[in-house]
């Protein structure tokens, strides 16, 4: 059991957490099921998935040299 704070902050149980395999910075959605009735939701996040993904693939110098090309 926990209370909603004064801030509207609620602490989930990690018990919980884990079963649902959700960790703390997880993208969430609250969803309203009516009356006594909230559920916390995982939000899929496509960008954060691909993020860094072709870091190598252009070498250090590359911002650089475009941008040398328009002066």
């Amino acid at each position: 059991m926990t209370r909603i704070s004064s801030k509207n902050q609620v602490t989930l149980p990690v018990a919980e957490l884990g079963e649902a395999q959700l960790q703390a910075g997880a993208l969430v959605t609250i969803v309203a099921e009516g009356p006594g009735r909230i559920s916390v939701r995982a939000v899929d996040d496509a960008l954060g998935e691909f993020v860094g993904a072709l870091a190598d693939v252009w070498p250090p110098s590359a911002l650089e040299d475009l941008r040398n090309e328009w002066e």
